[in-house]
């Protein structure tokens, strides 16, 4: 066996799938475990459209953005996450390929999930008996106990005040590890911004008049109310305003301002308003700009080392991430910084808010991670007729039936199933690309036209029910787009059915 060929045979071997993609689109090369990864074999060989489906991106075209840089991104293939890296190859068949590394990371991310986990049943298990030792010390500072010396009552604040930065820590991390676990309830509403911004404003203005720093408030009038949760939205201002009074000197300056009808980075939506907090302190170098949000992360040299925990940005961004928003940093050394967040526009909004808090998060999770993921829409077109025709309780009786039925439907523990519009129209949210979504519709219409039950035999046979699915980013490039894909797409099965009573049954 000549070098040559025994280097093919490795690259077969090997157990992360290999792909090469000729400069034509033409593919070249795919090693063993890419063949069933993808289910393709000698008798059904792949094409680089089926392979842009499948993986759910371009890699010429994202290449290009990049400006021809090697870049990794998360794919879904067959409900199982895999780590995509992509690097150009020059000169195949006079054109430039790529290359496409696929890497399973189901094992990764579960383990990350539980040492998530874990550490959040230990943090709370910690938490309760430092609390009681730091009450302890509290009571016994006050000599309620007996007389203590100097020197005891200096020991005891050094252990008081440990104990707090260590309680500071373990609830800073679970409220983190909550958000990231998805276990933090939120209950949206509209929310007037401006009454809601000028009550911690004032809160703030006696802390900051304090330290000698001029505080203000700067809100435009006729500012739009916004969708959030009010205990989280000042969870988030209070952080940003405790973050910006530590590096804010005395005689400097905080301020918060906004701006409606801004776009978020990357977003051409303008139906968001901008929030922004302004400080005069340190400012912040380019080099820690990007990490400033990871977990545990602190500038060197910065005074927040000796009295934070590195979690307060982290929270906050997954907090503004929640509400469907995003957060960026402006700063300049010695001059200060600005962070400024985005919150969606109340007026307008048509949506469920339950439903557009689980879409809003699986879209920015999506985008975040460079992933797939589908929306799987069920309509109910003749409800209401329904409901007229054989009562509340036969209706509720269908909706309770239908919601059985699609748990039955779904395996996987993160698929989410929301309703909306009252119950005329399910919605599934799968991390699954397009090929999986339809395995998915396929069996939840097998479900439904094999669903049996006495007391509503009759109303299933006279219910128009269409299952319509959409997959971000194969088939549309924003939230918006993809409902609609998903709505056009049930409506046109309500319209086969209609046509053809047997049709899914």
């Amino acid at each position: 066996m000549s070098d040559f060929e025994g280097i093919i045979k490795a690259v077969h071997c090997m157990p992360q799938g290999m792909l090469l993609v000729g400069g034509d689109q033409e593919i070249l090369f795919v090693n063993d475990a890419a063949s069933k990864i993808l289910n393709t074999g000698p008798s059904s060989p792949l094409l680089f459209r089926q392979l842009v489906e499948t993986v759910g991106f371009d890699p010429f075209q994202l290449l290009n953005e990049s400006g021809n840089t090697p870049f990794t991104r998360e794919a879904s293939i067959a409900s199982t996450p895999y780590k995509a890296t992509v690097f150009p190859v020059p000169g195949i068949n006079g054109h430039n390929g790529v290359c496409l590394l696929l890497r399973n990371i189901a094992q990764e991310k579960r383990i990350d999930t539980m040492k998530s986990e874990f550490i959040s049943v230990v943090s709370h298990e910690m938490r309760t008996p430092l609390t009681s030792i730091k009450n302890a010390i509290e009571i016994i500072m006050t000599r309620k106990t007996g007389t203590i010396t100097d020197d005891q009552q200096k020991f005891l604040q050094i252990a008081e005040r440990n104990i707090s930065r260590v309680v500071n820590i373990i609830s800073g991390y679970l409220d983190l590890a909550k958000i990231e676990l998805g276990k933090v309830e939120f209950h949206f509403q509209e929310i007037s911004l401006q009454t809601f911004m000028e009550g911690i404003a004032r809160d703030f203005l006696a802390r900051a008049q304090e330290k000698g720093i001029t505080f203000s408030c700067t809100l435009p009038e006729g500012l739009p109310s916004v969708t959030a949760d009010p205990q989280r939205l000042e969870q988030i201002v209070v952080n940003l305003l405790d973050n910006a009074l530590k590096f804010t000197p005395d005689k400097g300056s905080i301020t918060i301002s906004s701006q409606p009808g801004e776009a978020p980075p990357g977003s051409g939506d303008r139906r968001f308003v901008k929030v922004s907090v302004e400080d005069t302190g340190r400012g912040i170098p380019a080099s820690d700009r990007e990490r400033i949000f990871d977990k545990f992360y602190q500038v060197e040299d910065s005074p927040a080392r000796k009295m934070g925990t590195g979690l307060g940005l982290s929270i906050v961004r997954e907090l503004i991430e929640a509400h469907g928003g995003k957060i960026q940093v402006e700063s300049e050394p010695g001059k200060g910084s600005r962070f400024s967040f985005y919150l969606r526009i109340a007026a307008g909004e048509k949506r469920d808010l339950q439903f557009r808090y689980f879409f809003d998060r699986e879209f920015v999770r999506a985008s975040k991670n460079q992933s797939s993921f589908s929306l799987i829409l069920i309509a109910i077109k003749n409800f209401k007729e329904l409901r007229d025709s054989f009562g509340d309780q036969k209706g509720m009786l269908l909706l309770e039936a239908l919601q059985k039925v699609l748990h039955d439907s779904l395996f996987r523990q993160a698929d989410t199933l929301i309703h909306y519009k009252r119950g005329e129209i399910f919605v599934v949210i799968c991390e699954v690309e397009k090929h999986g979504a339809e395995v998915v519709k396929q069996r939840i219409k097998k479900q439904i036209g094999e669903f049996s039950g006495d007391s509503l035999s009759e109303v299933l046979k006279k219910s128009i029910i269409g299952v319509g699915i959409a997959t971000y980013p194969e088939e549309a490039p924003n939230q918006r787009e993809l409902f609609r894909k998903a709505i056009k797409d049930a409506e046109e099965d309500i319209h086969g059915k209609e046509k053809d009573p047997d049709r899914g049954r």
